[in-house]
Parts: structure tokens; C-alpha cells; sequence
């Protein structure tokens, strides 16, 4: 479920934060899928603006060692 800030954000917000948080998937990794998967064509610059808004929301994952 997107965060309310993503959800705010509009649909590109809400793939980076799945991308990012529920797929686990760096930031750089997440434009290229969205380019390449989904034909975003917004600029690189507003998408580290989307992705500042919505990192300090992007839970930790913890995975056991075993």
C-alpha cells in the first residue's frame, strides 16, 4: 500500500516508492525501470526531488542472516 506522500504525489511517486521500497531496488536501478518498463519520461532531477520527499518515509528492512 503507497504511502499518503506518494499517493499525494501522484502514479510516478507511488512506482518509485514500490520500486524502492517494496522491491528493494536502488534509486538509479528505479529510473531505468521506470523508463525502460513503465515510458516515464519525467527529467532525473524531479524524480530525486519525488525521491527525497518519500525517503525519509521508506521503512528499514530486516532480514535474518540465516
Amino acid at each position: 500500500m503507497p504511502s499518503a506522500e506518494a499517493t499525494r504525489s501522484g502514479a510516478i511517486a507511488v512506482l518509485l516508492e514500490r520500486l524502492t521500497g517494496r522491491d528493494g531496488y536502488g534509486f538509479e536501478e528505479a529510473c531505468e525501470l521506470l523508463e525502460t518498463n513503465h515510458q516515464v519520461t519525467v527529467p532525473r532531477a524531479e524524480l530525486e526531488k519525488i525521491a527525497g520527499r518519500l525517503l525519509s518515509l521508506t521503512r528499514r528492512r530486516f532480514e535474518s542472516e540465516e
